[in-house]
């Protein structure tokens, strides 16, 4: 296994740092153009493993060449690519790495049967891998299981502008990820397809999307941990290209959440900038919910115990079902900075003030997980010098992690 030491040397923090491109709106830009007649650009494609895998597949698919594909851990990549494989005719094999097989996919399985999907389970029922027969949707009314994932809504909403019915989607059960949903919509607008929205039911009529160039924004949840790294340097001005205002993605509300950790967000004509106020008020503790934020909630969980701030964080039923349990595997990590955090049977995580700081050099587990490895090693600042096992996990969303941090004054060297 690779392992890597990480520490920051001095208080400097300042320079421009080239975020990754947003992967969310990537895959979703890719799908769409393999469903449009003439084929548009796409500037800024997202270089992180999940996007070049879809990539990868859907050229393949086109080409016509190979009937079964492996997505290794990519979960949006396996779901966009059920939806997608079920519409394009042919004999599909759909698999994915051991983790990826215990990651549930039945309630998106169940809403394409509705539309006339065969689609056959290779192994436990509810999860992949999968056989699907494509070529078969025909839309109508669907009921789909919302609390799960919100990739399947959107993963069903991309398909069906394409089918002669169209489609009246009811989500049943308080959907999760809201801000993704929205997100699909808004980019199915830019490509001239329209939707009305009346309560808890999306209506899609048949249509055809519209080639139109677009180009990716950089990603918010990059960003996050740049936000994190900031409150614990306490010292620095960081500028950010390509980070947008009125941003698709949802979890660009995360310069509200730091604003209360004396991180100051300035919106400039190519970017943002970050600078880190003193004379901010800090509040006593951190209180999220992350019901429609989950990938910010690692890098929250994090940042409670750097900023030596009491944590109370709920709305995470959706982390047990990510590239790792990010529930189990947080409470577990803290507890080596001597935080004994506690999950609830409602799983709200509860993380008390830091009494003792660990003097020895802390190993991090990362999980094979890429935000717990990008969320937990800003934590050198507050704790010193530490061990991050398996860094290349972060190739998932953001390549240049590493890099980047070396750019601000980290020193990375690394163990054989």
């Amino acid at each position: 296994m690779k392992i890597i030491t990480v520490e920051k040397i001095g208080k400097n923090m300042e320079g421009a740092i080239e975020l990754p491109a947003s992967k969310s709106i990537s895959n979703r830009a890719l799908i769409i153009q393999s469903l449009c007649k003439r084929k548009f650009k796409i500037n800024n494609l997202s270089e992180a493993n999940d996007t070049a895998i879809l990539k990868e597949i859907l050229e393949k698919i086109k080409m016509g060449k190979e009937t079964t594909f492996n997505v290794g851990d990519g979960g949006t990549p396996y779901r966009f690519l059920t939806t997608y494989l079920a519409y394009i005719s042919g004999k599909w094999f759909l698999a994915g790495s051991d983790r990826m097989h215990e990651r549930p996919i039945a309630p998106l399985v169940d809403a394409l049967r509705q539309l006339g999907a065969e689609i056959n389970y290779l192994d436990n029922e509810g999860f992949p891998p999968l056989e699907i027969i494509g070529g078969t949707l025909k839309g109508g009314k669907v009921n789909m299981d919302a609390s799960v994932s919100s990739q399947f809504i959107s993963s069903l909403l991309m398909i069906v502008p394409m089918l002669d019915k169209g489609i009246e989607l009811t989500m049943t059960n308080l959907p999760v990820s809201s801000p993704y949903i929205k997100m699909t919509l808004k980019m199915m607008e830019y490509f001239g397809v329209k939707h009305t929205i009346v309560d808890n039911t999306i209506t899609v009529l048949p249509q055809k999307y519209k080639s139109k160039e677009i180009t990716i924004e950089s990603d918010w949840t990059a960003a996050s941990y740049w936000y994190e790294i900031l409150a614990f340097n306490e010292e620095g001005n960081l500028f950010f290209p390509g980070l947008q205002k009125g941003s698709w993605q949802g979890d660009a509300i995360v310069e509200n959440i730091y604003k209360y950790m004396g991180i100051e967000t300035f919106f400039e004509a190519k970017g943002v900038r970050l600078i880190y106020n003193k004379d901010k008020l800090f509040q006593s503790h951190i209180s999220e919910t992350f019901l429609h934020l989950p990938d910010l909630a690692t890098t929250l969980f994090a940042t409670s115990a750097g900023v030596k701030r009491e944590g109370i964080f709920w709305g995470l039923d959706t982390l047990k079902l990510k590239e790792s349990d990010r529930l189990e595997a947080g409470r577990k990590e803290l507890a080596k900075f001597g935080i004994e955090a506690h999950i609830s049977t409602t799983n709200t995580l509860y993380i008390p003030i830091i009494n003792e700081i660990p003097s020895q050099p802390i190993t991090i587990n990362t999980y094979n997980d890429h935000r717990m490895a990008m969320a937990f090693a800003p934590l050198c600042i507050p704790f010193g010098k530490l061990i991050i096992e398996n860094p290349d996990v972060v190739k998932k969303s953001y390549p240049n992690f590493w890099e980047d941090l070396k750019k601000v004054g980290f020193n990375i060297s690394g163990i054989n």
